[in-house]
């Protein structure tokens, strides 16, 4: 059996030990900062993977999927489409963007859906 390079073992665990981690609180994990993205609204920040996963449950699974907020506690911010773009697939963001206008369609006191059935289409009030 091949001995092992102890020197270069030791190397590569001493550049493990440097890089800089931080505290995920969405999945209550530690990760190397560089995988940490911030809310630009907030500033609060959280792993990439969780804030897919965040992201994508509150589209398309909360019933709120028409408005998605910063994950941090008592925090409440809403987060913007091109933040929330970089983390979802497409399928996922144009639902975002179907529930945002229809929500918004339907708090209006000027436009509502068309009444005629299969129809899509929005007409003033």
């Amino acid at each position: 059996m091949a001995e092992l390079n102890q020197p270069l073992i030791e190397e590569i665990e001493e550049e493990f030990k440097e890089e800089e981690t931080d505290f995920c609180e969405i999945c209550y994990d530690d990760h190397p900062k560089s995988m940490f993205f911030k809310i630009p609204e907030c500033n609060h920040g959280f792993c990439e993977a969780s804030l897919k996963d965040f992201f994508t449950f509150q589209i398309t699974q909360s019933g709120q999927g028409h408005k998605v907020s910063c994950p941090q506690k008592d925090c409440g911010q809403v987060v913007l489409d091109d933040f929330i773009k970089r983390f979802v697939d497409n399928n996922t963001f144009q639902k975002f963007l179907e529930f945002k206008n229809n929500h918004e369609i339907a708090m209006s006191g000027d436009k509502k859906f068309c009444p005629r059935p299969n129809c899509e289409g929005v007409v003033q009030a």
